[in-house]
């Protein structure tokens, strides 16, 4: 949005009939009609394979609980976007770890290109295994060394596209307790195909 203004302090301008509403005398500049912004427009029939950007904000997590530790979480987050589409892989991304923090805060964010809106966003709330960890734990086995999930949410790339954008608190599936609070927005992409 552009707004230009004109002082002119003993005098008030007149406009011709024409849309752009300029002044009939030159001046220091032109009058622009304030339009206020439009209102979001929710879209009903979104295509599986319709194509955007999805662009996730993590903010932050609380309440996280480590079971079967005393301390308190290395968290950080796993975002995994399977798409509908077979012939495209599916996409991991990570957010740092917080050390030792059950409410850790990122406020980072993670852009997935070419996204079709039938894609499935599975985001793991982990616990980072630290060899302090994994060497006092009792099992013999090497998924000591794994990293622990405190729990996980799914959410439909859909109804992200459907809206434009979702912002909220979720709480963690598959867990003694936590919420995880992002922003999920969603721009469309339009690719023009040429043929030679």
């Amino acid at each position: 949005m552009y707004l230009t203004l004109q002082y002119m302090p003993f005098e008030h301008p007149t406009f011709d009939d024409d849309i752009e509403m300029t002044p009939v005398k030159s001046g220091f500049g032109q009058y622009v009609p304030f339009s206020p912004p439009r209102p979001r427009q929710f879209i009903s029939n979104i295509n599986d394979f319709q194509r955007g950007l999805l662009t996730v904000s993590i903010f932050k997590a609380s309440k996280l609980a480590t079971p079967g530790s005393l301390t308190n979480p290395d968290a950080y987050v796993e975002m995994l976007l399977v798409d509908c589409d077979p012939r495209r892989p599916s996409e991991t991304q990570k957010t740092t770890v917080k050390y030792n923090d059950n409410t850790p805060r990122w406020s980072e964010t993670f852009d997935f290109v070419m996204v079709s809106a039938g894609s499935m966003l599975t985001l793991s709330m982990m616990n980072k295994t630290g060899l302090l960890d994994a060497t006092l734990s009792l099992k013999l086995s090497k998924s000591r060394f794994q990293d622990q999930l405190l729990g996980k949410l799914q959410i439909p790339v859909a109804d992200v596209a459907r809206n434009g954008y979702l912002k909220d608190t979720w709480p963690l599936l598959e867990a003694e307790s936590g919420t995880l609070e992002m922003r999920l927005s969603w721009s469309n992409c339009h690719v023009e195909q040429y043929m030679d």
